[in-house]
């Protein structure tokens, strides 16, 4: 499912936060607005250097 994810530092429509459950973190993802189906999943991938940012 990660694969699917799309990199966008200007208008994400979802973040990723750490959770922690039985002592295990696992990667949640957080809509930031309402998500229409069939729609792009974005999210800042907080790296900066990437090759296809420039």
């Amino acid at each position: 499912m990660g694969k699917m994810v799309n990199d966008d530092r200007i208008q994400p429509n979802f973040k990723m936060v750490t959770v922690i459950v039985k002592k295990q973190p696992h990667l949640c993802l957080f809509a930031l607005k309402d998500i229409l189906p069939k729609s792009e999943l974005q999210f800042d991938y907080g790296v900066k250097s990437l090759p296809w940012r420039k």
